[in-house]
């Protein structure tokens, strides 16, 4: 059980229609809880929208800012928070979480997902004797391939892609959580960059502003997190291999074709390296390249249903259940624009090879 935040709600409060049971995980942005649906009489996960450096809890269940000048920065942020919500709303693929439902509260907001019991896969990487082999790590992996290319198929990226962001079910599903780009993007004028991506995971490309994020971010970030499954340690951070590049020393990353050697096919660990190029433009471009590359089927292009009827009103009074009228134009809110997977190639690895001079 996930330790009692002093930020967070108390058992048993009530927020619309859902009652809180327990505190399921906290963050830097946010607390997100365990509640029953009193309505429809199911378990629902809530995230709440609380970044802790310039909020907390005050007196009773409201949200105060720790400062006034932070309103700004609070406010972005709450928008973008939102928006993760309703790109998500978009999304019936079964590897990727649900969202139910959104709302306001509490000078804040919330939204609210399907909760499903089960692990994350860092706590099940945790848990094993060694590493993991091809085929455990395959019964993850292309199922998760798969979510993720529906997500660049709609223009949007993960961009924390991690075992920590990986949820596997009881029956065994894996499910891909936190799409935070509201974080993100608050935490690149709140946060040092360092402080808000995760840095073995992180391509190269998150830590310049200059360099273009597109759907080979998140290959890597997948690489970098099958190779985490391998040896059972987070990868060398894709800055620090950059950084011993451009110094003309040996990458400082063992290929995974070295430390998998006993757990996977040697066809099976060049493409991890492969997805764990440092020059974004070396890499697989898309997730279909990957699943080329291991001979699995090329995932096509998802039916969305953008139908929503799971209505539910915010304590104040905002009513904002998804439906195909009411969504949002997808161009109203993308966390980024990207092209195809080949969009953009000059530019990007003329401007990362003059970052690490090779």
């Amino acid at each position: 059980m996930a330790k009692q935040s002093s930020n967070a709600l108390p058992t048993g409060a009530q927020l619309a229609r859902y009652q809180l049971s327990r505190v399921l995980g906290t963050g830097s942005f946010g607390i997100t809880y365990r509640a029953r649906d009193l309505d429809r009489g199911i378990d629902v996960a809530i995230k709440e929208y609380l970044p802790k450096e310039i909020a907390e809890r005050a007196s009773g269940e409201q949200v105060q800012l720790r400062s006034p000048e932070h309103e700004r920065f609070y406010q972005w942020g709450m928008d973008r928070f939102v928006t993760e919500a309703q790109i998500l709303a978009q999304f019936r693929h079964p590897n990727i979480v649900k969202v139910l439902n959104y709302f306001h509260a509490n000078g804040t907001a919330y939204f609210v997902m399907e909760y499903q019991a089960g692990r994350d896969l860092n706590q099940v990487i945790k848990s094993l004797d060694k590493g993991m082999n091809e085929e455990q790590i395959r019964a993850w992996l292309i199922p998760v391939l798969g979510g993720v290319n529906a997500i660049h198929e709609k223009n949007y990226l993960h961009r924390d892609v991690k075992p920590g962001n990986i949820f596997l079910t009881r029956r065994g599903q894996p499910v891909l959580l936190d799409f935070g780009a509201a974080c993100f993007a608050m935490g690149d004028e709140v946060r040092k960059t360092s402080d808000v991506l995760t840095p073995a995971y992180a391509s190269i490309e998150q830590y310049g502003q200059d360099q273009p994020l597109g759907p080979w971010s998140d290959v890597y970030a997948l690489g970098a997190t099958v190779y985490r499954g391998l040896v059972e340690e987070p990868p060398i951070s894709a800055f620090n291999r950059a950084e011993a590049l451009a110094l003309g020393q040996v990458d400082p990353l063992t290929p995974a074709v070295e430390v998998g050697s006993e757990l996977a096919s040697a066809e099976f660990l060049r493409v991890i390296d492969w997805m764990l190029s440092v020059v974004a433009t070396e890499r697989p471009q898309s997730a279909n390249d990957v699943l080329k590359a291991l001979g699995e089927s090329v995932v096509g292009e998802q039916e969305f249903n953008f139908s929503h009827t799971d209505r539910s009103v915010g304590q104040e009074g905002d009513d904002h259940s998804v439906t195909a009228t009411q969504a949002r134009p997808v161009e109203e809110y993308k966390l980024l624009f990207v092209g195809s997977a080949g969009a953009g190639k000059t530019t990007a690895i003329g401007k990362l090879l003059s970052l690490i001079h090779i």
